[in-house]
């Protein structure tokens, strides 16, 4: 049988080369990728519960590690990305609209499962992620660029008021290869 890092490098070399070459189609490059998450995802969990890559890669050892891994609270988005990925992409071959719109839903996991794997393994995975065509707006980009550069800032809670905010909603988005969010807020009336 193969091992985890064998198992990892197989699905990450078969996303990366999808992207690679068909990155103008992205249909069909999102159909592709799709038939490979789940293994990518599964690798990973392995790889974090064993803390090895020499271990073998088979079905008690995943079972264990998803077990684990949804256990582990700072994990959780991995267990929610293993069961968005579960009925999408076992059983089902998607038309290219509907994987397209897919991935656009699990870029955010996929960009968090490579940076979790690099921390804790130092394994890179998922290195030309960035060449996926997400075809957004220009003018929103350049605005959740605005919003990550303010986020970023050293000391932005420097203000002497002790306000309460309440946050109502929080949105992810995509700058510079990593996910920021941006959140509406209201402080309480005072009356």
């Amino acid at each position: 049988m193969v091992n985890v890092a064998e198992h990892i490098k197989a699905a990450d070399a078969v996303i990366c080369d999808n992207i690679a070459r068909l990155h103008s189609q992205r249909d069909l490059l999102s159909q592709n990728i799709l038939g490979q998450l789940r293994n990518l995802v599964e690798g990973v969990a392995v790889r974090l519960h064993t803390g090895s890559g020499d271990v073998e890669y088979n079905y008690d050892a995943i079972e264990a590690s998803l077990s684990w891994v949804k256990a582990n609270g700072r994990l959780n988005f991995v267990t929610r990305f293993h069961t968005l990925l579960k009925p999408s992409v076992s059983h089902y071959t998607f038309d290219g609209d509907t994987s397209e719109r897919l991935m656009l839903r699990y870029y955010e996991y996929m960009l968090r499962l490579r940076t979790l794997l690099y921390d804790e393994a130092s394994v890179v995975i998922l290195n030309n992620l960035e060449l996926f065509p997400l075809d957004q707006d220009p003018a929103l980009a350049e605005y959740h660029e605005k919003i990550s550069v303010e986020i970023d800032k050293p000391g932005r809670v420097t203000s002497a008021r002790h306000d309460r905010f309440y946050i109502h909603k929080t949105r992810p988005f995509i700058t510079g290869g990593r996910v920021s969010t941006k959140s509406r807020s209201t402080r309480p009336s005072t009356e």
